[in-house]
Parts: C-alpha cells; sequence; structure tokens
C-alpha cells in the first residue's frame, strides 16, 4: 500500500508530505498506480522548486519514499501554490476513490489560531 500523509497550512498551501510504500497492483515497472502517485508527487516537488521565493527541500533516497517540505511561501505566490495543492490533492484522492486497496491519504490542516 502507498502511504500519503499531508501536512497543509490554514491556507490549504503545501507544507510537507510524506510518502512510502508501493501499491502491488500490477508487477514492478507495470503498475498504474504506482506510476499515477509518483507522477502527481514529482511533478509537485518540480512545480515547487521552480517557483522563486519558495523554500522547499526534501529527499527520494529510496524506492517508494518521498519527503517535501516547504518552509516559506511569501503572501504574493500563497494562491498559486493553493491552486497547485488543489489540483495534487484532487489527482490523489481520485486514484485513493478507483484504488482504495491500494493508497492511504492521510490530510492535516493548521488550525487558525
Amino acid at each position: 500500500m502507498i502511504n500519503v500523509s499531508i501536512q497543509l497550512s490554514k491556507e490549504d498551501c503545501l507544507t510537507s508530505l510524506k510518502a512510502e510504500g508501493h501499491a502491488r497492483q500490477e508487477k514492478r515497472g507495470l503498475d498504474i498506480v504506482c506510476a499515477a502517485v509518483s507522477t502527481l508527487l514529482r511533478t509537485m516537488a518540480r512545480l515547487l522548486q521552480e517557483e522563486n521565493g519558495i523554500a522547499v527541500d526534501g529527499s527520494a533516497d529510496r524506492e517508494g519514499e518521498m519527503e517535501l517540505r516547504v518552509s516559506e511561501v511569501p503572501r504574493e505566490k500563497k494562491e498559486k501554490i493553493k491552486g497547485m495543492t488543489g489540483f495534487l490533492l484532487k489527482g490523489l484522492l481520485d486514484l485513493k476513490s478507483d484504488f482504495p486497496q491500494n493508497i492511504n491519504i492521510t490530510i492535516n490542516k493548521e488550525w487558525e489560531e
């Protein structure tokens, strides 16, 4: 099973994510569930890294694992990051709906003080 844990800011912007595991829907290299999750997560990471003014770090040191942290988002970039985050969540949640036995998603949101 792929486990994805996502932390959102109170503005619904991604602040961190951690993914680990394998869907095991098909043989290695042929698993559309793993491929879809990997594509969504890697694209999100690359888009964030390409945004000027956003502090991003993370790792994908082993197959089936990825961590990403967003520590700084300027105010003028928040709406864009919120849209990117919404796209990521929609894709992941749709995959979970289609393949509930292969994906577990946990979403935590900062509470307003």
